[in-house]
């Protein structure tokens, strides 16, 4: 499972994001719309009609953010043997 984390600084719900994947033992990539280069990160998202931090991502699909994020750990923790794109697995 990959799991990737858009945020911004001073962003409390981006923190708080981050503290609730390491809860849960998630490992994520973390990618910043604060940083030289974010141009193309910015209009990724603009593109995907995201217009706020945190981003999250489980294997490319658009979880949403913290409140998203928090429902969606809850209804069962994932792990790369269950999910794939975001989607639960048959068997």
């Amino acid at each position: 499972m990959k799991v990737t984390v858009i945020t911004q600084a001073y962003c409390e719900s981006c923190t708080k994001v981050k503290g609730l994947l390491d809860d849960y033992g998630i490992s994520f990539t973390l990618c910043s719309v604060d940083h030289q280069g974010s141009t193309e990160l910015r209009r990724l998202l603009e593109s995907q009609g995201i217009r706020t931090v945190p981003a999250v991502f489980i294997d490319r699909e658009y979880i949403g953010g913290l409140e998203d994020t928090q429902a969606f750990l809850m209804e069962s923790t994932p792990d790369a043997d269950q999910y794939s794109f975001g989607e639960k697995l048959d068997g």
